[in-house]
């Protein structure tokens, strides 16, 4: 879909700014942004026990989810 919107004239500027905007993004933060967030991410999956969008196809579809302690 993104390169579809990178070739049509009348998006391409559009698509161009948002990768700028996402690559400079990533240079302005450093290794431990990522560390705290993979940190973060991997303590939530493991108190959870489910990986995060099953977690959210539990919830949105009401499925009940097995807590085992």
């Amino acid at each position: 879909m993104l390169s579809v919107l990178a070739m049509l004239p009348f998006t391409n500027g559009a698509f161009t700014k948002a990768c700028n905007e996402y690559y400079g993004g990533m240079v302005t933060h450093g290794i431990g942004s990522s560390l705290v967030g993979g940190t973060l991410m991997g303590l939530g999956m493991t108190i959870s026990g489910s990986v995060v969008f099953t977690l959210q196809y539990y919830v949105l579809e009401w499925i009940p989810i097995p807590i085992v302690f």
